[in-house]
């Protein structure tokens, strides 16, 4: 019985140092941005369930470095990826070049997430060009969640943004991120659901018996 006892006691130390080791923040990044004159604070989310694995969406999705599929091109990057403190100038296709620092990384089998901060005070950054709609200071959060037992992930993106134009940047925002994980979904042959899980698929004969 005590070995018994022991033996569960190190498997959760073991299973508490997993989850910690992938864990990283920095205290000292406040992920409230505070806003020059002239512009505002706003937030914007985008949050959704599709009917894929966890693992296979994060492996198109999760990279600091490689964010080819939020149409970004990254021009340095400084660092290990997904490590906090690793830094990253890129820009939109048809936006203006930009720094940010992830600042936050937390990743267990059942949950997935990367939070980054702009890095250049007051610097102007236009996601889809917009010439008249501008954001400065900004946090980003990416957020990914298991869930209907392993076979779908909720999506959870959201940024607070200093902008002269809340309406305008809140529509930016939400139309690029969109329009970016629904060309991902469809690439990954799933689909968008609300609400119930889908059914999950039959068990072959041979798992049956």
């Amino acid at each position: 019985m005590f070995l018994r006892l022991s033996s569960l006691l190190t498997l959760s130390l073991v299973a508490c140092k997993v989850v910690a080791d992938t864990a990283q923040y920095l205290d000292d990044q406040d992920l409230d941005p505070t806003c020059p004159e002239g512009y505002y604070p706003g937030v914007t989310v985008n949050e959704a369930m599709y009917t894929v694995p966890i693992d296979v969406l994060h492996g198109v999705i999760g990279s600091f470095f490689h964010a080819e599929w939020y149409t970004l091109i990254n021009t340095t990057n400084v660092g290990k990826d997904n490590t906090v403190g690793s830094t990253r100038e890129a820009l939109y296709v048809g936006g203006n070049p930009f720094k940010e620092r992830l600042v936050r990384v937390f990743q267990t089998p059942s949950e997935k997430m990367l939070a980054w901060k702009s890095q250049v005070h007051n610097a102007v950054v236009n996601p889809s060009g917009n010439q008249t709609a501008y954001q400065t200071t900004y946090t980003e959060e990416h957020r990914l969640m298991s869930i209907c037992g392993g076979t779908a992930t909720l999506v959870n993106m959201w940024n607070v943004q200093c902008a002269n134009d809340l309406v305008n940047v809140w529509d930016e925002w939400y139309r690029l991120r969109g329009q970016a994980l629904d060309a991902v979904i469809t690439k990954l042959g799933a689909k968008q659901f609300k609400g119930t899980c889908p059914a999950p698929l039959p068990k072959s004969k041979s798992n049956s018996k």
